[in-house]
């Protein structure tokens, strides 16, 4: 009797305050604290939300859209993309999480009721993002551990899986110090009078002679080209055929990344990396890849223990996971700088296309990028903003974390295009013709660069060290998200976090195991490509909300009531931007890329019907969830014969009583302005 006391004592003093309610259990009420948890300083929320935005999509995502999208050509699309869509949004989700202090799923029940799916739907996405993304965190774990060995697995071609074209910069260099007439090809020093004649499936070249090399050549000539035979159709004996074009060549980092960390079975052919569809398939699934499923494992076990005690012990983590790739990044920089080939891939990097801007494809993938990196329309941000102080200057915080995000962006790509140019310099090539292009570029292209570097497993751990915490700061920033909507939904569940972070994250790591297969990859480049497209839909549908239903000019008095100083011409370009630039781009983008919509695939393998299906799904996923929601509430309001509008004031659409700043923002919600005219002076 004495503790049921003591329970109500505490439950009315609590309620004073405003900072509990009331949760209905088998055993009779619990009170459940509702105050929201804060960072420890400033600097903690400043460094998350950083590290939420700089992930793996700055190292590892936007270097290969940017080596697709013809290099230099697609920062210029991404740079403006930032300025008039993705900074806009960024700030509109940081002053709003602020001010409302509640997760996506809460704010718009009581913003826009008849759009609470629109909370719901943003929350899926980095819930389903991050069933791949740590999948990318897994394979940065395994290369991690397969890094602590005297010679990289991946540094020269001795391995049971090389083919007779892989090609490996060590052992090129071992075998021109065993003799300057050997070239390195089928797994062997071999004389360049055997690898001109047998090297080509088709054509049979021959070799100079050494002291009777063409005028038009010089002497070394017969150390690094073959010579056309007489019966060639359409060139002459005189023509010289430099080694790189006699026969195609596979790195040994990249016969690493397919045959042993994807298992996936392709063939290495001339006109490009094929896969061998009687193997690897949607039909073919294959064996399970029991060493990406531990990592994967491993993975989630690390994202449970850093959120297992909510945002203030995260805190204190991402003062090293988000400082320390900078730290990283920078010393590569300074290494690869240093090496030949360096210049040529970074005026490959900042030289544009001109005639590649007309592409509506990079436009699209350059919006893409953004909305992909920043975080934005996913409630992500959303939610860590919302456990900021309720006078923070999110203004300010919006504009550096958006410009740290996409600087960072672009210094990690002067480090891989440098490095692109440092291995086109060894091996002869073009730049464009380095590798295959795709999401796993960073995992082919570094790790060949580190195998030529000095202390090279030094540089393998470090730079594996570094995608594994960019990994860790992404998805714990965009897992919160997910469980603070839940515990929000269900604040019961506040107490039991513990079990709630367990029991979330075996379901993920359960959802990532189909990737953890032989042809896993497949699902999981489609996931990559489809959740990107779902974020600008999402965000479209938010702008439209925020700006156009709820009021613009409402929603700038409440950035006021939040004590942050705007000037002016920018207040005027948020506006003009919510309003109708950020909206109008985003649905000029969404209609084209669907109109010019290519079907899923991988490599030369296109996939079949049901895949595709699957591939739609999971684009329109998020917004199927606002979708139906919204045809459920218009349903159930005709049964109780109440109004029902949309896309004009009204019950759907405007606000509820309880909408208004976080309780401790010391201002009035909607229901106590409205109780305050009604009780008169």
């Amino acid at each position: 009797m004495q503790s049921f006391i003591k329970m109500a004592e505490e439950k009315t003093k609590a309620e004073e305050a405003g900072t509990v309610e009331e949760v209905e259990v088998k055993d009779g009420p619990e009170i459940v604290s509702t105050e929201r948890a804060e960072f420890g300083n400033h600097c903690e929320f400043f460094l998350t939300s950083l590290g939420l935005a700089v992930g793996l999509g700055n190292i590892w995502r936007f270097p290969y859209k940017c080596y697709v999208n013809g290099g230099g050509t697609f920062l210029i699309p991404y740079l403006i993309m930032l300025a008039i869509v993705g900074l806009p949004l960024f700030f509109m989700e940081m002053a709003l999480g602020q001010y409302a202090g509640m997760s996506a799923p809460k704010i718009y029940s009581r913003l826009a009721p008849g759009l609470r799916g629109l909370g719901y739907g943003m929350v899926t996405i980095p819930t389903v993002m991050n069933f791949y993304y740590t999948v990318v965190m897994a394979y940065a774990v395994y290369f991690l551990f397969m890094g602590f060995n005297t010679e990289l697995p991946w540094d020269k071609c001795n391995q049971d899986y090389n083919t007779i074209n892989c090609y490996s910069l060590p052992d090129r260099d071992f075998c021109r110090d065993l003799s300057n007439e050997t070239v390195f090809w089928n797994l062997n020093c071999t004389s360049i009078e055997d690898y001109c004649k047998s090297a080509n499936e088709t054509i049979e070249y021959g070799v100079f002679d050494k002291f009777d090399i063409p005028e038009h050549l010089n002497e070394s000539s017969y150390y690094s080209a073959c010579q056309v035979k007489e019966d060639h159709p359409f060139l002459n004996e005189s023509t010289a055929i430099p080694f790189a074009n006699v026969t195609f060549r596979k790195s040994a980092s990249e016969e690493f990344w397919y045959k042993n960390v994807l298992g996936l079975s392709v063939n290495f052919t001339m006109g490009g990396t094929k896969i061998n569809l009687e193997e690897s398939s949607w039909e073919h699934w294959g064996n399970p890849n029991w060493k990406i499923m531990g990592c994967l494992l491993l993975c989630w076990t690390l994202v449970c223990l850093s959120l297992i005690k909510g945002i203030a012990s995260y805190g204190k983590v991402v003062y090293f996971t988000t400082t320390f790739p900078y730290v990283v990044l920078t010393t590569f920089l300074i290494y690869v700088s240093t090496l030949d080939g360096f210049s040529n891939g970074i005026s490959y990097y900042i030289t544009p296309d001109w005639s590649k801007l007309g592409d509506l494809k990079v436009w699209q993938e350059g919006a893409g990028q953004i909305f992909y990196s920043l975080g934005v329309a996913v409630g992500s941000q959303l939610i860590l903003s919302s456990f900021n102080g309720f006078k923070t200057n999110c203004h300010r915080d919006a504009l550096l974390i958006g410009l740290c995000n996409s600087t960072t962006s672009i210094y990690a790509g002067l480090v891989v295009f440098g490095t692109l140019g440092f291995i086109a310099n060894k091996k002869g090539m073009d730049i464009d013709k380095v590798v295959d292009a795709g999401p796993g570029l960073a995992f082919i292209v570094y790790p060949e660069a580190v195998s030529a570097m000095a202390i090279s497993p030094l540089f393998s751990f470090m730079f594996f060290f570094m995608l594994t915490l960019l990994a860790i700061s992404s998805v714990c920033g965009s897992w919160e998200a997910m469980i603070s909507a839940v515990m929000d939904e269900i604040p019961y569940l506040k107490t039991k976090r513990v079990w709630v972070m367990i029991v979330s994250c075996t379901f993920a790591f359960l959802m990532g195991v189909p990737m953890c297969f032989d042809s896993g990859w497949f699902l999981f480049n489609m996931m990559d490509t489809r959740t990107a497209n779902s974020i600008v839909i999402m965000a479209f549908l938010e702008l439209i909300v925020i700006s156009w239903f709820y009021g613009v000019n409402k929603f700038m008095d409440h950035i006021e009531e939040m004590g942050m100083w705007i000037p002016t011409p920018l207040k005027y370009f948020w506006k003009i931007c919510w309003v109708v630039v950020s909206p109008l781009i985003i649905i000029f983008i969404t209609i084209t890329s669907w109109l010019d919509k290519e079907p899923d695939h991988f490599l030369d393998y296109e996939y079949p019907p049901y895949a595709q299906f699957l591939g739609w799904g999971i684009e329109l996923f998020a917004v199927s969830v606002v979708v139906l929601y919204g045809t459920y509430t218009i349903i159930k309001k005709a049964c109780q014969n109440k109004e029902v509008a949309f896309l004009k004031p009204g019950p759907m659409l405007t606000p509820k009583d309880t909408w208004g700043p976080r309780p401790d923002s010391g201002l009035p919600t909607v229901a106590q302005v409205n109780a305050a005219f009604e009780a008169g002076p």
